[in-house]
């Protein structure tokens, strides 16, 4: 199981980088969609000190970070011919896999409709001990993190490796990815369904976890919820 050892000042707490399907629901008036109050976030990556579940890390590793590094997001910014959303999703760099494959999943006013994946990018950060991190990695760097990649897509990534790769073999086997950091890959898409909601819109998001492997009780997705009002 995949646990991280996280320093807290003199101290070392263990935690565990947990699979922890959750819900976010919010009411807001149709003229603050494209708000900030129509964004809601939730967590299918969780940060907790209980028993390792599905979705832990395979590897020790040590690093200060804090529970929001692996926080999901969704902001409703169109609920007319098609919905739209902004959505974020950060995952540590094993499970990092393209939106498109968190199977995106709208219901309006409780029917099905399967979402379409645009304008996806990919930044990935660095933290835990910097020192390691090479000065020829792209990005800037602060006292917490590094920024290895930012405003990436799969094809820029192949371009620079010579060969079709993904963020997890490329940025996960180099040499100075050390035992005292954690990397973390935040993905940016548009989702859009066609459709919309008058009363109800919901986005959900799988990590495809199967429970007949993982255990039954796996919560495996994470569903933003917005209520219409006029």
């Amino acid at each position: 199981m995949k646990q991280w050892l996280v320093w807290i000042g003199a101290a070392t707490v263990s935690l565990a980088l947990v699979g922890c399907g959750s819900s976010n629901k919010t009411e807001i008036p149709k003229m603050a969609i494209n708000t900030e109050n129509a964004r809601l976030s939730a967590f299918l990556e969780g940060i907790q000190d209980e028993s390792c579940s599905p979705l832990c890390t395979k590897i020790t590793r040590e690093a200060d970070v804090e529970e929001e590094v692996v926080v999901d997001e969704a902001l409703l910014i169109e609920a007319g011919k098609n919905t739209c959303f902004d959505v974020t999703v950060r995952t540590t760099l094993g499970y990092d896999r393209p939106v498109s494959e968190f199977a995106p999943t709208c219901r309006f006013d409780a029917s099905p409709v399967v979402g379409s994946v645009d304008q996806e990018k990919f930044t990935v950060f660095a933290y835990g001990d910097l020192s390691t991190v090479s000065s020829g990695q792209e990005g800037g760097a602060s006292s917490e993190f590094a920024v290895l990649a930012a405003d990436m897509t799969n094809a820029d990534l192949n371009a620079k490796a010579g060969e079709e790769t993904t963020p997890a073999k490329y940025f996960g086997t180099q040499a100075s990815y050390t035992a005292e950091q954690l990397r973390i890959v935040e993905r940016k898409a548009k989702v859009c369904c066609p459709g919309t909601g008058q009363t109800t819109i919901e986005l959900n998001l799988s990590n495809g976890v199967d429970p007949a492997m993982e255990g039954e009780d796996l919560a495996q997705a994470v569903d933003f919820v917005w209520f219409l009002t006029e």
